[in-house]
């Protein structure tokens, strides 16, 4: 912890007030168990309730458990990964922006921030009155653009709340009912709000020495995924009914609950299933609790539907959930009724192949998958969005390395937030600019259309950094690593609340930057292999 000159007090008054010297000597860890309470809603006549967990190590590992042991959710830290366990058994890795904040949150949750030696946070006093209840602290995480601001009673100094904002979303978490176990103080009850809205309450009835005998990401085991076998293209593959359309958008034909011959968007920066309500609802399927979208032309909400079942070729998805939106605008340029969107739940149960110059999807089971012959990349989730590693290339040179999300939602080439326009100066002369904007579900946004030099995609080699252009726009050069070859670019004009004000992730790329690729996408494996047609 890096303490500021005129806080150093303020925080030993901190760590001695929760006697983290006790807390600190149970190398072993431990565990605090009781019930999450999550209130009344639209379907729940009452409030509901599941287990919860919470344990934490000296060294900084944390792991936050909720439900049934078959059934449970988890996030996690070891020591060097985070990551997450959904109910239906998908676990990932998770890292940038999501990383960061989910330390973050598990360190003030668990006390961890107190640790002496590390330097986690940096701390800075927010001036009050001297008659004022409660003391107001800013931590800043190390090296990362996460802030969080901490309460802390005036009299007992132990933390009264703190609250992390992300995408312009407000997440606080109030501590009470504060027990003395051995000389550590700790918070029996967690009350968490979202925007305001109280979220779910923790109350631990039990504290135990030690921790589960692993905080590592569980292997990711869907309990809720079938792959047929009948007529297989190949072991374990799915070949399926799939349209391609002028940006290289990939639309697949699927059955959802009652609903037949469903054309859905492929959608990697999508993190949910969706449907447009009124096929939800000409489909049976009944609205239930609210929920709040953030895209890349602003937010919006919809409603959470399950259905029954969802199939796809030879890929059956039992009881998936679904957003409702309104998918009019994605008709309107496809040409034909767009149902909904597949996102991130499909993309993190199958492996999938996008072929653009067969216009070809297939489905692989990632159990036991293997494609000899295929040159992989490192995926990066944040959250569960696909990230590539890579350099932008402007006037002769390579910025640092930054990170662009994989939206085969997005029919652009390459879109590029405002921050890294600004920081790596790419607008330049405007006289080379031309007007653009972008259309979405939740609005639009406006921006400049630009030709880049180059973009430069996993462990880019000396032979690809200096590589001529073949003649053709958004060509890619085959080597250990990919050049995306004069790309058209969208430069945002202004930061929004969506995803392109991450100041992790430079930009996306869309599916005009795959063109003539063949795509495998391996979220279980955290991979990705880029194949251009013209190298096969």
């Amino acid at each position: 912890m890096r303490v500021v000159t005129p806080t150093r007090g303020v925080f030993q008054e901190i760590r001695n007030a929760v006697g983290t010297e006790a807390l600190f000597r149970e190398r072993d860890g431990l565990t605090f168990a009781g019930t999450r309470t999550y209130p009344a809603g639209k379907g729940a006549e009452a409030p509901v309730e599941r287990p919860v967990s919470l344990s934490l190590r000296p060294n900084g590992a944390f792991l936050l458990s909720v439900g049934a042991t078959d059934a449970a959710s988890a996030v996690g830290f070891d020591g060097r990964e985070a990551w997450t366990l959904s109910p239906r058994g998908i676990a990932a890795e998770v890292g940038l922006g999501a990383r960061e904040h989910q330390l973050a949150d598990g360190w003030l949750r668990t006390l961890l921030w107190l640790t002496p030696g590390d330097e986690r946070f940096s701390i800075t006093p927010v001036k009050r009155s001297p008659t004022a209840v409660a003391l107001e602290l800013r931590l800043k995480r190390i090296g990362q653009p996460v802030e969080a601001t901490l309460l802390v009673d005036a009299s007992t100094k132990r933390p009264l709340s703190y609250s992390i904002t992300k995408n312009e979303r407000v997440r606080s978490v109030a501590f009470s009912d504060w027990q003395n176990t051995e000389g550590v103080w700790f918070p029996h009850e967690m009350s968490e709000t979202l925007d305001d809205v109280v979220v779910h309450v923790d109350r631990f009835a039990r504290r135990t020495r030690g921790t589960p005998r692993t905080l590592e990401k569980p292997r990711s085991r869907p309990t809720d995924v079938t792959f047929r076998t009948a007529a297989p293209t190949a072991p374990g593959e799915s070949s399926v009914a799939a349209r391609v359309d002028q940006g290289g958008r990939f639309y697949v034909r699927c059955t959802v609950g009652s609903l037949e011959d469903a054309w859905m968007l492929l959608d990697t920066g999508f993190g949910s299933h969706a449907i447009h309500r009124e096929l939800a609802e000409a489909a049976g399927l009944d609205l239930g609790e609210s929920a709040q979208l953030q895209g890349v032309s602003g937010a919006g909400s919809g409603f959470w539907v399950q259905a029954d079942q969802l199939t796809l070729g030879h890929f059956e998805q039992r009881a998936p959930r679904l957003i409702t939106v309104d998918t009019s605008f994605l008709s309107e340029r496809a040409g034909f009724e767009v149902a909904g969107i597949l996102g991130a739940p499909l993309f993190h149960r199958a492996v999938v192949t996008l072929d653009e110059p067969r216009a070809r999807v297939l489905l692989h089971d990632p159990r036991g998958f293997e494609r000899r012959g295929l040159s992989w990349f490192p995926l990066t989730l944040d959250g569960t969005s696909p990230c590539l590693g890579g350099r932008i290339v402007s006037n002769g040179r390579a910025t640092e390395r930054l990170f662009f999300r994989l939206d085969t939602g997005s029919d652009d080439t390459v879109t590029i937030a405002e921050w890294a326009s600004r920081q790596f100066d790419l607008v330049g002369d405007r006289a080379n600019l031309r007007a653009t904007r972008i259309e979405g579900a939740f609005g639009t946004i406006l921006g400049w259309r630009k030709g880049l030099e180059g973009i430069d995609l996993g462990p880019v080699s000396e032979a690809a950094a200096s590589s001529k252009s073949p003649g053709r726009e958004n060509a890619i050069a085959a080597s250990p690593g990919l050049r995306l070859i004069g790309p058209e670019a969208t430069l945002l004009r202004r930061a929004g609340p969506g995803p392109l004000s991450d100041p992790w992730v430079a930009g996306n790329l869309g599916t005009r930057a795959l063109r003539g690729c063949r795509v495998v996408l391996d979220l279980s494996a955290s991979r990705i292999s880029i194949q251009s047609d013209d190298t096969k």
